[in-house]
Order: C-alpha cells, then sequence, then structure tokens
C-alpha cells in the first residue's frame, strides 16, 4: 500500500513543479521593463545627449566638428518629423561619427497612445533612418518625448532593437546655453556613470567646448554610447 501511495506524492511533486516553472516563466516575461537612467560600475565616465528640436544648421554644424576633432561619440534625439525635413543634417550626424537616437515619429505623448501607435511611431522612425541616406543606419536608442515612459513602451522599443535611453542629469539647456549656469548646474550633479540631457539649443556649439573642458577637469572621461549597450 505505501508503494502507490509513494508513487502518488511523486506524481503530484512533478506536477507542482511543472506548474510553479509555468507560472515562473510566464511572470519573468510580465516584469515591469525600465528604461536605462545611468550605467552602474562605468566609472569616472559620463555620456552624452542630445535633444534636437529646432532647426539648428549653424549650430549642430559646429558641435558637429567640434565633436569629430576631439573623437567624442555623442547620441542625437531628433524626431521623424525634424528627419523629413532637415535630411541632410540627420546624414551629417552619422557621417561624423555620432549616433541618431529615435525620438518617435513625432514629439507627441506616447503614454497616452494605444500599443499599435506607439509600435508605428517607433518603428516608422527606424524605417526613415534606414531609407533617408546611403549609410542604411538603424537606430540603437530610443527616448520619448519628455522623457514619459511604461513598460509597454520600453518594451516594444526593445523588440524595435532600441534601448530606452533617459537621463541622470539634465543639464537645462533648453533656453539657457550661459556656460557659467550650465557648469554650475552640473557641478551640483555629477556622479559617475551619468547620463547628460543637452538640448541643442542657440549658443549651445560655443558652450560646449567649455562643458567638456570642465568634466575633464573635474576628472571625468566621456565614454562611447555604446558602452551603454553591453
Amino acid at each position: 500500500m505505501k508503494k502507490p501511495l509513494f508513487f502518488c506524492m511523486a506524481i503530484l511533486l512533478f506536477m507542482f513543479m511543472i506548474m510553479f516553472l509555468f507560472i515562473a516563466g510566464n511572470s519573468k516575461d510580465e516584469m515591469p521593463l525600465y528604461p536605462l537612467y545611468q550605467l552602474e560600475g562605468a566609472g569616472n565616465t559620463v555620456f552624452i545627449t542630445f535633444n534636437i528640436l529646432w532647426d539648428v544648421e549653424e549650430e549642430l554644424e559646429a558641435l558637429l566638428d567640434y565633436l569629430y576633432e576631439k573623437e567624442i561619440e555623442a547620441v542625437f534625439f531628433a524626431t521623424g518629423d525634424w528627419v523629413k525635413k532637415f535630411p541632410e543634417l540627420a546624414a551629417r550626424i552619422l557621417e561624423r561619427g555620432q549616433h541618431l537616437g529615435n525620438y518617435a515619429l513625432s514629439y507627441r505623448r506616447l503614454i497616452l497612445m494605444t500599443e499599435e501607435e506607439v509600435k508605428a511611431e517607433i518603428k516608422e522612425f527606424n524605417e526613415l533612418c534606414l531609407g533617408f541616406s546611403d549609410l542604411g543606419y538603424k537606430p540603437l536608442f530610443f527616448r520619448p518625448a519628455h522623457g514619459e515612459y511604461s513598460s509597454k513602451i520600453v518594451r516594444l522599443a526593445k523588440e524595435a532593437g532600441c534601448l530606452t535611453l533617459l537621463w541622470s542629469i539634465n543639464a537645462r539647456t533648453l533656453t539657457q546655453c550661459e556656460p557659467a549656469f550650465i557648469l554650475n548646474h552640473l557641478e551640483e550633479r555629477l556622479h559617475p556613470g551619468a547620463v547628460i540631457l543637452f538640448h541643442l539649443s542657440p549658443g549651445m556649439a560655443s558652450a560646449f567646448p567649455q562643458i567638456v573642458d570642465f568634466l575633464i577637469w573635474k576628472g571625468y572621461a566621456l565614454g562611447s554610447p555604446k558602452q551603454l549597450l553591453k
């Protein structure tokens, strides 16, 4: 009598283990996804990103020349609408060895959209990049407007091959590019592995060399965005 009982208990235990693994696997798939704000374990390295919202041809050209000369890599986030309007500038970003980030097709609040709408915003930007230049570029980074995100948005970006990259320091350069203001703001917030957000506003090209000198003086290196993908 004991033998059948033993086998019944073994079968029940086996079924319980199968159910546990099934539930655990499903739970893992449904775990919330988060964007990257900073890189842990990066030492005294910071990462540079720019948001582009306007017609900034002269500003962008001057900044790209400086970055190229100093061998500094950054991510330039632009919307698909901006790329359509300024395809030559978008191509110039890539030709100068910089990264063009997916800022969605339009500057809209993705968090208020349906899954299909968000998917289209991200996908159509990537398709636009593949076609607008001979480089056949596919963005590696995604950033939602206003930094607003949900697990759904991060997941859809990941499915499109993009890491959702936000920031740990906002340099407050949306309307203010006075070097003294920027440096004072950065000094209070600098930390290892920081992702810094700059806006490509008027005056940024002339202010940025001073910012780089300041970061180096503080003992920081400017890392390649590719390090964020590891």
